[in-house]
């Protein structure tokens, strides 16, 4: 049994909006000196844009940005063996401030900037880059590919979820060299292409007529959720479906919970209506409330 979860139906949503709009996706990775988004400074950037089609697939267009860029330290013997080059490879590369218009060029006029790295970890270093121009990379345009790929979760007996590289094995997409980012950009939209083509279809979005919260202890503390789709129980501790009413789900999680459901105004995210509601009578039975 598959679930998914929120980000799945986002990806999407973005593509389904990039798509009527006619507007292309930007998919890119990067290449850094470090692990750490605080210190990392970017040394390849690989940026592909992509056309829409109607079932939401990728589709690769003639322009796309490769450029290697000089880092201000020096590079680590790790970092040059990771790269595969030898540190005089970038001795006539052009730093970030100098690439910084064409970067901003490439991917500013585009409303979905897609990316590869885990943990939004390009997205961190690439926003800090720019913003020193002047540019701001807009949060709500990102799509994760780690986030993605953890969507899509295989429910067995351990419930673990489907990280990137099982992904990768899993849709029998190959890197050919995984310190190019070329290659991974390449390889991204190919994944994005299997993980897109098992999404079911029709939309995601369940209204939520009311909320039921009971706590008998503080391992049974639940929330029934009268939604236009039957009615679901969840454990708020455990963060597994205890009743399952509708036969849509299997398992799924209070993380998918909060960013998944749209409350019936279509304003207010569920989680903010339960703790708004929750809040009134936080130790005992919340008595029926229909959310405003």
């Amino acid at each position: 049994m598959r679930v998914y979860s929120s980000i799945g139906y986002e990806y999407r949503d973005l593509l389904i909006s990039a798509s009527h709009q006619k507007r292309p996706v930007v998919v890119f990775s990067i290449q850094t000196t470090d692990i750490n988004p605080l210190n990392a400074e970017i040394v390849q950037f690989v940026a592909q844009k992509c056309i829409v089609r109607e079932n939401c697939t990728l589709e690769p267009v003639s322009d796309k940005l490769s450029l290697w860029i000089k880092p201000s330290c020096s590079l680590s013997a790790f970092t040059l063996r990771w790269l595969d080059k030898p540190a005089s490879f970038f001795d006539d590369k052009p730093s970030f401030s100098q690439v910084a218009g064409k970067i901003k060029k490439f991917i500013g006029k585009y409303p979905v900037l897609i990316n590869y790295m885990a943990s939004e970890f390009a997205s961190k270093i690439l926003l800090r880059h720019l913003t020193m121009t002047g540019y701001v990379v807009h949060p709500h345009l990102n799509i994760n590919l780690y986030d993605l790929t953890k969507s899509i979760c295989y429910v067995d007996k351990n419930k673990e979820s489907l990280k990137f590289v099982d992904a990768l094995s899993r849709f029998g997409v190959q890197i050919h060299n995984s310190h190019d980012s070329d290659c991974i950009v390449d390889a991204t939209i190919a994944l994005f292409n299997k993980v897109v083509g098992i999404m079911p279809t029709g939309t995601h979005a369940i209204r939520v007529n009311k909320i039921f919260y009971t706590k008998i202890n503080f391992y049974n503390q639940y929330l029934t959720l009268e939604t236009d789709r039957g009615t679901i129980t969840l454990n708020c501790i455990t963060n597994y479906w205890q009743e399952n009413t509708d036969g849509l789900f299997d398992y799924i999680d209070m993380e998918w919970l909060t960013t998944w459901f749209i409350s019936v105004n279509h304003t207010e995210r569920l989680t903010d209506a339960i703790a708004k509601y929750c809040a009134k009578e936080p130790t005992g039975f919340l008595p029926e409330t229909k959310i405003a």
